[in-house]
């Protein structure tokens, strides 16, 4: 037992000269660059650290049987009873982020559905008095939605392939103006849209 004089040290204190470390890794760097010559000591210090980190692991949590012998089912069934998980818990603070969160998904979700009808409504104006002549229909597409010049996108976008004259055709989206290759464009017929 230690006399009432000496404190009782605790924490990661180097064993030879009593400084307190802080962290494991810095009593250890202390401990292999300051008392090097000590091979002997250094080998009985990284066996008590792994004596105590295995008695660590070892240790036993209250409470840990009863989950250990509890089944699946068991533990969904109590899950499902009412006032399990609503004991009132008076242990730290508590600080509701639900506010916080709310003001964040309103812009996203405001964001999301401005996107939306402006789609909606560029396809409703590319869809009335849409001409049948196809260089009328061009003009009449180009003047709801600007499309993106063809020497500004050498590759599509999603797929990062150099577009061709033949084989890798650019397609204009008629609702962003956006330019991409066949194969990464969705075609809609005009009855669907």
């Amino acid at each position: 037992m230690a006399s009432r004089s000496e404190d009782i040290l605790e924490g990661f204190i180097c064993p030879i000269c009593k400084k307190d470390l802080v962290t494991a890794l810095l009593l250890s760097t202390h401990f292999q660059e300051e008392h090097n010559d000590d091979q002997d000591v250094l080998r009985s210090l990284k066996d008590l650290f792994g004596k105590a980190k295995k008695k660590i692991l070892k240790q036993d949590v209250p409470g840990q049987e009863y989950f250990q012998n509890q089944s699946e089912t068991e533990f969904s069934q109590n899950q499902s009873k009412p006032g399990f998980y609503s004991r009132h818990q008076t242990v730290g603070c508590i600080r509701s982020h639900m506010e916080t969160f709310r003001m964040l998904r309103s812009a996203r979700v405001e964001h999301y559905a401005a996107e939306t009808n402006k789609l909606l409504i560029r396809l409703d104006k590319l869809l009335i008095d849409m001409p049948t002549d196809p260089i009328k229909r061009k003009a009449h597409e180009q003047q709801v939605v600007p499309w993106l010049n063809d020497a500004d996108v050498p590759l599509c976008p999603s797929c990062t392939r150099p577009f061709q004259l033949l084989m890798r055709r650019k397609h204009h989206c008629r609702l962003c103006g956006a330019i991409m290759c066949h194969e990464c464009s969705k075609f809609f017929n005009i009855a669907t849209a």
